[in-house]
């Protein structure tokens, strides 16, 4: 049998990825990669799909506390960077402050910023929306939005981030802003995590509600 308790696998070479079934394990995702090589015969193993969503998916519905008191889940996540605010304040931006800190709780390096285009140098690039990796959008002026791809709704990408209408949550977004997206060093994509589920019930976010 396979063992899940193993890192992220490569398909191995002469192979050719035929499938992938995803599933979940004490609250860890996988991807069973089923492929075949130059002689036909098959060879399946797993890969761990994004282990730090299975993180991020847990803070859902952590919220700014709007007037004098704030949220200490939120100001955790900004102490987790190398500038978190002056004062005990949940109102600014925290969308990066939320990636760093999912990602630190997950045993890997984040940018240590509170600022969304820290992550443009973050990783490695990947050219399409794949399943856990961080898109990078940029509002111009040094301003914008980093969330965690979890599916898509027709042309718009479902992410899961911080500062969404003021809380951690998954919302419909348009692509056009977006300028990267990037993976950690090292982790191996499974084959067909491109293939993004569909998410219905999903809201929206914007500008207006990421900044």
């Amino acid at each position: 049998g396979v063992s899940y308790a193993l890192p992220p696998l490569t398909a191995p070479k002469g192979t050719v990825p035929v499938a992938q079934i995803n599933f979940t394990v004490d609250g860890a995702e996988f991807a069973e990669v089923f492929t075949i090589d130059i002689q036909g015969n098959p060879v399946n193993f797993a890969m761990r799909r994004a282990p730090w969503l299975s993180i991020a998916r847990q803070e859902i519905g952590v919220a700014e506390i709007h007037g004098r008191e704030h949220s200490e889940r939120v100001m955790e996540y900004h102490n987790s960077t190398n500038s978190p605010p002056s004062t005990d304040d949940d109102s600014g931006p925290w969308c990066s402050s939320f990636c760093n800190w999912v990602m630190e709780q997950s045993g890997f390096d984040g940018t240590d910023s509170p600022g969304s285009q820290s992550w443009k140098s973050w990783g490695e690039a990947y050219d399409k929306p794949v399943y856990g990796a961080i898109a990078v959008f940029s509002y111009g002026k040094g301003k914008g939005h980093v969330a965690f791809i979890v599916g898509k709704n027709g042309r718009k990408l479902a992410m899961l981030g911080g500062n969404q209408s003021d809380e951690v949550s998954i919302k419909l977004m348009s692509t056009g802003k977006i300028v990267k997206y990037v993976i950690p060093k090292g982790y191996a994509v499974p084959p067909f995590d491109d293939e993004l589920s569909t998410m219905s019930n999903t809201g929206e976010a914007n500008y207006d509600t990421t900044r």
